[in-house]
């Protein structure tokens, strides 16, 4: 998939490009998503890689950030900048408002939002159902972090 700031590309295909008003909806979520993480990033942030699983009645996020060249887990962010578990949660929070409409009509399974500090983006939306989380969790790691 090609990183652009004006393009993006679903797993089932869909291009979204600027001629297309989903695209114009799809980049406000986009901004509106790395507004929220940018709150408790530090300020030297090269790069970050989220995972959304989000369903009707409730949600699961993490994401990493790459700072120096090496990525960290979210949590990290308490010890390194002050960041508390309870700013995180907010976060997570209004991330659930920002994407539970999408979900709702689109009904992805995870979605995966990678930025760059210089405003490049790349989302992808994965419909596979997956029945052992724990090997998803792993190879969605090994594939957006290496």
């Amino acid at each position: 998939m090609e990183e652009n700031e004006n393009i993006a590309e679903s797993e089932k295909g869909e291009v979204f490009d600027s001629k297309n008003t989903a695209l114009e909806e799809h980049n406000t979520i986009y901004e509106k998503i790395i507004d929220e993480l940018a709150a408790i990033l530090p300020e030297k942030w090269e790069k970050v890689c989220l995972y959304s699983h989000v369903r009707e009645e409730n949600y699961e996020f993490f994401f990493y950030v790459k700072l120096d060249g090496k990525f960290i887990q979210y949590i990290e962010l308490e010890k390194l900048c002050g960041v508390s578990k309870e700013e995180i949660r907010g976060v997570f929070d209004k991330l659930y408002e920002i994407l539970l409409p999408d979900f709702m009509e689109n009904a992805w399974n995870v979605l995966t939002y990678i930025v760059t500090n210089d405003g490049k983006y790349n989302v992808e939306y994965d419909y596979e159902d997956f029945d052992d989380i724990i090997s998803y969790r792993k190879a969605w790691k090994e594939k957006y972090l290496n």
